[in-house]
């Protein structure tokens, strides 16, 4: 029993969840830029995107490869 909750958080965590956070991360990332300009908190939260995007891409590859 205690499997199958655990298999169910991490398909919602590293599912629909994930996702929703990148996005709206990256649109907080667009309106710093539209509005900061080029600045160090932009860049900071591009590479916070970029690397949260590339982490769930991983862990999404590695559930695909081990059944």
């Amino acid at each position: 029993m205690g499997l199958h909750t655990l298999d169910v958080m991490q398909t919602l965590i590293a599912g629909p969840f994930a996702q929703s956070v990148i996005v709206i991360s990256g649109i907080a990332v667009l309106l710093t830029f539209a509005l900061a300009g080029d600045s160090e908190l932009a860049r900071r939260f591009t590479k916070a995107v970029i690397g949260t995007g590339v982490a769930l891409i991983a862990v999404q590859l590695l559930n695909y490869l081990a059944p």
